[in-house]
């Protein structure tokens, strides 16, 4: 039940963030840094929409086994050290 509390919680504070980017700051033209700020600016300079300003490496879906073999390999770690390495982080987020 903890788990699921967890997961509303990140749903419901990414629709607040989107809620707000999308009602507040690309309205307003409030360029407030990172990857939104960034869009803000390339969308009043070029005309460019603020929803097409993605980045083509979020696209990419990966399942748990691929992502720990990228791991292992970036890292220079086993498999078994990246998953637990993974399991670990995962659990500290949720």
């Amino acid at each position: 039940m903890h788990k699921i509390r967890k997961y509303f919680e990140l749903i419901v504070g990414m629709f607040i963030i989107a809620l707000a980017f999308n009602l507040f700051i690309n309205p307003l033209k409030v360029a407030v840094g990172g990857t939104n700020g960034l869009a803000i600016i390339i969308n009043e300079v070029f005309g460019i929409n603020t929803t097409l300003f993605i980045k083509p490496k979020l696209l990419t879906l990966m399942n748990k086994t691929e992502l720990v073999s990228s791991i292992a390999t970036k890292a220079g770690l086993s498999k078994a050290d990246s998953k637990k390495a993974l399991d670990a982080c995962v659990e500290a987020i949720v």
